[in-house]
């Protein structure tokens, strides 16, 4: 077939293509392509273009580019911030404007007057703006208020984890402490397990999440529930695992057929969600006159004390 030469209507190359295309194509008001990419890159309605300051690659819409002024684009504020206060000198008049505008004046334009409150806290007489919610004379005093103490320090940490390894005997789990000395540790050490190498311990692999498996055969949902689990093995003791409640989709930890008592471990977890589940299944056993008994922390560790919960 006979061909001609033809320019594509993106990149203006010139390529060969068969004449009865370029005549169907300029009949219909077609435009005319070198290749499939050319095709793709016209039908897009962004096109990439280099940040003014940093120089990355983007891509900016293709109105944007036509309306544009400065022929300038940028891939973040903060870049456009950077180019175009470069050598901006702002007098003092704007300067004070704007000091006003953040410090001395409400959003509707009325001037914010100083108070003085008394802290919660501390008790102390403090000055400060029209402010709501303005209750603690300082961040320290807030933290007290609002968590009910100070956060600890490194130092402490350091000190009542070395506590715990001495009692254990061994490096602990994070599960056995409070949120606020967990909390803590990742803010200074970065994990539990980071703290437990500084101090010279070997991090307690036993503590990883997994199902262990029991003596019996049993799948437990965590360390401490095997130990119950193996316990009551050990004793001679009937148990099912995860009998579920007369109503409802709640399930039991432990049932003991034989004295027709429900157990349930109740770990340390200060999530809502948890302590909700919690009291539900309290509820649920007072209502049905259910035989419950729950399980704590305290009760496996340091030493185990369940012969005095749970009578064989």
């Amino acid at each position: 077939m006979a061909k001609g030469l033809v320019r594509c209507d993106l990149c203006g190359k010139e390529f060969e293509k068969e004449i009865r295309a370029i005549n169907e194509a300029r009949k219909g008001g077609y435009r005319i392509f070198c290749s499939r990419g050319c095709y793709h890159d016209a039908k897009s309605k962004t096109e990439k273009r280099r940040c003014g300051t940093c120089g990355i690659e983007i891509e900016v819409f293709r109105n944007t580019i036509q309306s544009s002024k400065t022929g300038r684009f940028y891939c973040s504020n903060s870049c456009a911030a950077k180019t175009n206060n470069l050598g901006r000198v702002r007098t003092e008049e704007s300067r004070d404007k704007t000091s006003k505008a953040l410090f001395g004046r409400s959003r509707s334009g009325a001037e914010n007057s100083w108070v003085t409150s008394i802290c919660l806290v501390c008790g102390a007489e403090f000055r400060h703006l029209r402010v709501r919610g303005k209750i603690t004379c300082s961040v320290r005093c807030g933290q007290v208020y609002q968590f009910g103490a100070l956060p600890y320090s490194k130092e402490e940490v350091v000190d009542k984890v070395a506590g715990l390894i001495v009692q254990f005997g061994k490096a602990p789990s994070s599960k056995l402490v409070e949120w606020k000395l967990r909390s803590a540790v990742r803010r200074f050490f970065g994990s539990w397990n980071n703290l437990m190498r500084v101090l010279g311990c070997k991090p307690n692999s036993q503590w990883v999440r997994f199902k262990p498996v029991c003596k019996d055969g049993h799948k437990a949902d965590s360390i401490s529930e095997m130990l119950v689990d193996n316990w009551l093995f050990g004793h001679g003791i009937r148990h099912e695992r995860r009998k579920r409640y007369p109503e409802g989709r709640y399930t039991c930890d432990f049932y003991l057929p034989d004295s027709d008592v429900w157990v349930e471990y109740f770990g340390i977890n200060n999530r809502h969600w948890y302590q909700e589940t919690m009291r539900v299944k309290e509820d649920m056993a007072k209502r049905h006159g259910l035989k419950l008994v729950g399980i704590c922390p305290s009760d496996l560790y340091p030493e185990m004390r369940l012969s005095e919960l749970i009578k064989t």
